[in-house]
């Protein structure tokens, strides 16, 4: 509230921005596996690639993990959080706020290009 009662609203830091955009990211892989698991239930190993189609923003590959049902807790909310902080094929973060940007498109893999160059469904 401002001194005379109106309602303000702090500006977010560059690294609160890129901490809540990792939590979403992980809150929506983590809802992705669970799904897969629920509709395939014979699914042993579930691989996820997250690719960033914004407007405004580059084209590239933010993570490609791949998880088993053994990986972890499943029930707790935080764990998609935990893959992609932890797992060699998580987020990229750089600089003294953490941004999350993409890898590196000379690094990346045949399959993992062929999914860049696919239409967004």
């Amino acid at each position: 509230m401002t001194p005379t009662g109106k309602p303000s609203v702090r500006k977010w830091t560059k690294s609160e921005l890129h901490e809540a955009y990792a939590d979403l990211l992980g809150a929506h892989t983590l809802a992705t596996i669970r799904e897969a698991w629920a509709v395939a239930p014979g699914l042993a190993r579930i691989r996820i690639m997250g690719i960033c189609r914004a407007p405004g923003m580059a084209e590239g590959l933010l993570f490609d993990v791949s998880v088993t049902r053994n990986d972890g807790n499943w029930l707790d909310d935080r764990w998609g959080r935990v893959i992609l902080d932890a797992t060699p094929g998580g987020l990229v973060r750089v600089g003294r706020a953490c941004e999350i940007t993409s890898w590196p498109t000379d690094g990346l893999t045949s399959d993992q290009l062929r999914a860049l160059a696919a239409p967004a469904s």
